[in-house]
């Protein structure tokens, strides 16, 4: 017999959600908003700071400190507290130890972490990540390769770890309308052709040898002269020696970086471009390679992490580590129509393979079992 579970009500930190739409900001919201489509009847708390966090210290106090005070000291009994980001409470009050899920998007090698984070930063992803990882009940992840990686660095039994994929959102689509493209062109001052990279401009998108490879592309053939490099995302880490990189050689007028870009925006740059690019030395999932599928681009990307296992054989793949093989593949996709043709059509086939809907009734799955 089914157990109906009615007024039921989960309390989720919602940091990452608050904090922006892209990344684990685009995973908080769409996974809240599905849930609650399905299971309209159940009560949700988003807790959230008052003001962005913007210290990695502060971040830390927030998701430690702050979150579990404000649920423990809640009128309201909650059923089971998701934390959708970052650092899950290591400590849980014993008058009111809730069941805990806690979504680890990504376990970065110890010693890639080093290279690409600051030292607080690393202390506050890897260490904070770790005793997180052993205080949940239920862990999601988002590809079965963070799942191995989950693993392999944190000794915890397998069955607490879950893969739950996530899926690009409903508004990606190719966008036709001319009107609406010049607009967002004019807007940020790109030029027509272009070859795409979208993400916060950080180390660890391996953005230095994309530039590098830009460089090679350009110089090899008189043909790609005319392409543009667009860095679309937040400014991070990286944005100095991008800079840096680009004066070096000489290309500073090839390479556009527009900065966080709307929303609203997204699918019509997707749509202009020639090529989308994802060079990162390691991604949990890497969803703009969906919204690039969704949007009929095609896609050249590393060979590493989850990157495989999200795109399957609708992308040609690199090695991250190498200049030159980069720069080849851009090279061959852009050379070739019969190919991007093939690229896109794989890529619309993809990416039906993932849904928020799914995401959302598996993850519901979860929460029952702790019900």
């Amino acid at each position: 017999m089914d157990i109906i579970k009615n007024n039921i009500s989960i309390a989720y930190n919602y940091l990452a959600g608050y904090e922006g739409k892209a990344g684990i900001g685009s995973y908080a919201s769409n996974l809240v908003e599905n849930i609650r489509k399905i299971k309209p009847e159940w009560e949700y708390h988003l807790f959230h700071p008052k003001n962005e966090i913007r210290k990695t210290i502060r971040k830390a106090f927030w998701d430690q400190v702050e979150f579990p005070y404000k649920v423990y000291k809640s009128k309201r009994d909650f059923n089971l507290v998701h934390t959708l980001g970052y650092s899950a409470p290591i400590i849980r009050p014993r008058g009111k130890r809730l069941p805990s899920v806690f979504s680890l998007h990504d376990m970065y090698p110890a010693s890639m972490s080093r290279k690409v984070m600051s030292s607080g930063t690393y202390l506050y992803l890897n260490h904070l990540k770790n005793l997180s990882a052993y205080s949940a009940d239920i862990i999601i992840t988002l590809s079965e390769n963070s799942k191995r990686d989950i693993l392999d660095q944190i000794k915890i039994p397998e069955e607490r770890v879950r893969v739950v994929y996530i899926a690009a959102n409903d508004r990606f689509s190719k966008v036709t309308d001319n009107h609406i493209l010049e607009i967002v062109k004019k807007k940020y001052k790109i030029r027509l052709p272009f070859i795409l990279f979208l993400g916060t401009i950080e180390l660890h998108k391996n953005l230095i040898r994309l530039v590098e490879a830009f460089s090679l592309l350009k110089n090899e053939s008189s043909e790609f002269s005319a392409y543009s490099l667009v860095l679309c995302g937040k400014c991070g880490n990286a944005t100095d020696k991008i800079l840096e990189k680009c004066q070096e050689l000489k290309i500073a007028e090839s390479v556009i970086m527009t900065g966080y870009m709307d929303h609203q925006y997204l699918p019509s740059v997707y749509s202009m471009a020639d090529l989308f690019v994802l060079p990162s030395l390691c991604e949990g999932f890497g969803i703009p390679l969906l919204e690039a599928m969704k949007c009929e681009t095609p896609v050249a990307c590393s060979d590493n992490s989850s990157i495989p296992e999200v795109c399957g054989d609708a992308a040609v793949y690199f090695n991250c580590y190498d200049t030159e093989n980069i720069a080849e593949a851009m090279h061959i996709v852009l050379k070739n129509g019969i190919l991007r043709d093939s690229l896109r059509q794989k890529g619309l086939l993809r990416t039906s393979m993932f849904s928020w809907e799914k995401t959302a009734k598996e993850t519901i799955a979860i929460y029952n079992e702790l019900l």
